[in-house]
């Protein structure tokens, strides 16, 4: 191999570690998104838990009739 073949080479195996890095990341952070938005659907619902037992909690008692 020559010098010119020798740095293309290198350039190649340097270029592909660069992607299987930005791989590796992309899936982490996906992955982070991911177990976020399931923490958020599941704070959601536990807020729709407790708005429901509030607004129970505040209907008005019925009138009494003398």
């Amino acid at each position: 191999m020559d010098g010119f073949s020798q740095l293309a080479f290198i350039a190649v195996i340097i270029a592909a570690g660069f992607y299987v890095l930005y791989c590796v990341i992309r899936a982490a952070v996906l992955s982070a998104l991911r177990a976020h938005a399931d923490e958020v659907k599941e704070n959601a619902a536990i807020a729709a838990r407790i708005q429901a037992v509030t607004d129970r909690a505040e209907m008005p008692a019925a009138p009494h009739s003398p």
